[in-house]
């Protein structure tokens, strides 16, 4: 079969990068032919790839920003469309975004989600689009790209590295956190915070900056190359999330596959990946977040009790179940 995955252009660094080329090498190797396209909101680009691949069936990652480039170039074969966190705590409830997100929903073979914690918002949201939902497994594929991220960043080696990977813009909160551990940081064990990802808001990328510039105990790394995201959580100490909104982040589920503990704060999307005490804490507010930081600071032996690999996220499982539903959203 002819499947072809549109996501929305961005940095290949993003979650929605790494989700889409995961799920093309599943389906390629169920033998379907497989093909990507990266889609601004203008059409143009996707009409193109539709006449040049005529594709047999569609899977959108994003139900806005794939969405409807999807409906202006035309789309006609059946497509799946995977529901992301904006979609979901954003999207729906903006006025410029609601009506199209609905109407891509509604013309869906198949609506996919990946977190299930996030299944009864979608069922009282769009009661009426139950029917057509179905869970699908996440899943997470390490790279296996060597990094020596302290070396490379000149991060310091005596004192916990935590590790905020996420795009840099509002919604992931980089400010934010920044702003709750500024007048933690003379108070507390020595730590070093490393953000990385894409700057995908440069507004708030330019402002990150200059809050960090009066951080000394934190940086912006930049840009870590998906394959080598495994190698950079092995080298810290603890993986942040102060997200507002959030699927089913990669970044997280890749931690909790190797088994790096995870401070995160409190949302569905995390909460998804983080079992308070096994893996990770997860906080509600400043002061939780100030006393679980410190624990996990102040007392190694536990932080490493919450070390804890796990292989709940296997991609074989996730493609499978992809195959069956690619299939079943042409019967």
């Amino acid at each position: 079969m002819r499947i072809l995955i549109v996501l929305p252009e961005q940095d290949r660094a993003t979650g929605n990068w790494v989700t889409a080329e995961r799920f093309a090498r599943g389906l390629r190797a169920g033998d379907h032919q497989v093909e990507l396209c990266a889609t601004p909101l203008d059409p143009a680009p996707l009409r193109t790839s539709l006449a040049a691949f005529r594709p047999e069936l569609a899977l959108l990652l994003h139900a806005y920003r794939s969405g409807r480039p999807w409906r202006e170039a035309g789309g006609a074969c059946p497509f799946l469309v995977l529901l992301t966190g904006t979609d979901l705590n954003q999207g729906l409830s903006d006025q410029g975004q609601s009506d199209t997100i609905r109407r891509v929903l509604g013309a869906a073979a198949t609506i996919l989600l990946q977190n299930p914690l996030l299944v009864a918002r979608f069922q009282a949201e769009l009661p009426e689009l139950t029917a057509r939902l179905q869970l699908l497994p996440a899943a997470v594929e390490p790279g296996t790209l060597s990094y020596p991220l302290r070396e490379r960043h000149q991060l310091p080696e005596d004192r916990p590295l935590l590790l905020f990977p996420a795009g840099i813009r509002p919604v992931k909160g980089q400010r934010e956190l920044l702003a709750l551990l500024a007048p933690l940081a003379a108070d507390l064990p020595p730590f070093h915070l490393a953000c990385c990802g894409p700057l995908l808001d440069a507004d708030y990328g330019r402002s990150l900056l200059t809050d960090l510039a009066a951080a000394p105990w934190a940086d912006y790394i930049g840009i870590i190359p998906p394959a080598a995201m495994a190698a950079a959580l092995r080298q810290s100490d603890l993986v942040l999330n102060h997200s507002r909104s959030e699927g089913l982040p990669n970044a997280l589920l890749e931690a909790a596959t190797l088994g790096v503990p995870i401070l995160a704060r409190a949302i569905p999307g995390n909460a998804a990946v983080v079992t308070p005490g096994i893996n990770g804490l997860l906080y509600r507010d400043g002061a939780e977040f100030a006393a679980q930081l410190r624990r996990l600071l102040e007392d190694p032996a536990y932080r490493n009790t919450l070390s804890r690999p796990t292989t709940d996220y296997d991609p074989a499982q996730e493609a499978a179940q992809l195959d069956t539903l690619c299939r079943q959203s042409i019967s």
